[in-house]
């Protein structure tokens, strides 16, 4: 084969990588449900609502679909401990970094991990300001 049709080749089957095509995901450690009860919402966050008992985001998803997600916690000592940053555990400053004064920034994308048992577990991505 030579060079011309071995690169056509190369490139026929590279070309879903750079499509922007959503693929499978691998979970945080932080998500302890089993695979194969567990769904992911991964996209842009356009709406972030915090309040006392409840903190709910709205994603639209790489796959096209608007999903809803709200994460319930008891109390504030662990309104955070369902979020992440980038993979590590989010600190009370890095909602100055995700919604400075209030109000969510731009591009900033989340990966909400869903359990059956209603468990989530959001991470956050922030594109550099």
């Amino acid at each position: 084969m030579g060079v011309l049709p071995s690169l056509a080749v190369a490139v026929l089957l590279t070309a879903p990588l750079f499509q922007g095509e959503p693929g499978r995901m691998r979970p945080p450690a932080a998500v302890t449900c089993p695979r194969n009860d567990l769904t992911v919402y991964a996209g842009r966050v356009t709406k972030i609502e915090r309040q006392k008992t409840e903190t709910s985001l709205t994603i639209v998803t790489d796959w096209k679909t608007t999903e809803r997600v709200t994460i319930t916690h008891k109390d504030s000592a662990d309104a955070d401990a369902a979020f992440l940053l980038k993979g590590k555990p989010l600190a009370k400053a890095d909602w100055d970094v995700i919604a400075p004064k209030g109000t969510l920034r731009e591009n900033v994308r989340a990966n909400a991990w869903v359990c059956r048992d209603g468990r989530v577990v959001v991470d956050f991505a922030v594109p550099p300001s």
